[in-house]
């Protein structure tokens, strides 16, 4: 019916013994109803009805809830001076909104302070494609991905180590660039900071930018330019990615677990048992949301850092 709960998470609070953060219980978010698309940013949130309208609450210190300010709102407010939205995609300072007759506008920062780009504050919901070609889009923590329908995809924003998967060896994509070499048919894209992850129609996945992961007790490296298949993989249905693990579902429904484990950096454990009830799940930041069978409830499952 369209109603949306919060659910939030407690770096306060620890259990004894256990480092895991305390999830809090869902909440009903009063004055938000026939929300059919959710997403989410670092600390900002994007929903958008039925009909089209978008709005937005949570942190807004790079103008991300397309207000004309930099003040925070726990109330979920409608976003003015935009058409009607059928898609909607968020970074870690910023979001994008496709129109119904494939218009994209921007909101935020792309780069935020973190890594600055060139005319990149956009305080109010500001055109930035007219031509009413694209067709899909995907942001990462400071980058974007979208195409058009014609099938060509376009990068624009943080290229660290690559992750945008275009030749120039550039740190910063300051203006969008089509992408050459990428193989047919993708079918769903999924982009983080440091790599990104392409899904085909024959279920091959490629990954471009830089991933270190440990399967199997074997630690491996990925860093590629440019799209890199992943070998000896089954036909893989779905595909879900933060900056820290990554995992690819197969036909069978089993699950291929990827994590980011540099001795000394990182080593995030994964505190849930991935299995075959599990039918769709959402990675954002550091938390798993999980989907079993077909219950609504989902499990929040925070990775340990």
């Amino acid at each position: 019916n369209g109603d949306v709960f919060l659910s939030m998470i407690d770096d306060d609070k620890y259990i004894a013994n256990n480092p895991r953060k305390v999830v809090q219980l869902p909440e009903r978010i009063n004055n938000l109803s026939n929300i059919k698309m959710i997403d989410c940013g670092i600390d900002h949130v994007c929903c958008i009805n039925y009909i089209g309208d978008v709005f937005t609450f949570g942190n807004n210190f790079s103008y991300q809830l397309g207000n004309n300010t930099t003040e925070n709102s726990l109330i979920p407010q409608k976003m003015e001076n935009i058409p009607l939205i059928k898609f909607i995609s968020c970074g870690y300072f910023f979001n994008l909104c496709l129109t119904f007759d494939g218009k994209l506008y921007i909101n935020g920062q792309l780069g935020g302070s973190i890594y600055p780009m060139k005319d990149d504050t956009y305080k109010t919901p500001t055109l930035i494609h007219s031509s009413g070609e694209i067709d899909f889009i995907s942001c990462g923590g400071f980058n974007v991905i979208y195409r058009n329908k014609s099938s060509k995809f376009y990068v624009w924003g943080l290229n660290l180590h690559g992750s945008l998967g275009i030749s120039e060896n550039k740190k910063i994509i300051d203006r969008p660039i089509e992408c050459l070499d990428w193989p047919n048919n993708i079918v769903d894209i999924k982009p983080t900071r440091k790599y990104t992850l392409l899904l085909t129609a024959d279920g091959c996945v490629y990954i471009m930018g830089i991933m270190y992961y440990k399967t199997v007790g074997i630690s491996y490296a990925y860093k590629h330019q440019s799209p890199f298949k992943i070998k000896n993989l089954p036909y893989i249905k779905q595909i879900h990615c933060t900056e820290y693990i990554f995992i690819l579902i197969d036909e069978n429904n089993n699950k291929w677990v990827y994590e980011y484990n540099i001795i000394n950096v990182h080593k995030p454990r994964i505190n849930i048992l991935l299995n075959k009830n599990v039918i769709d799940m959402q990675l954002k930041g550091t938390n798993i949301a999980i989907k079993e069978d077909n219950n609504i409830i989902l499990k929040i499952l925070p990775i340990n850092i």
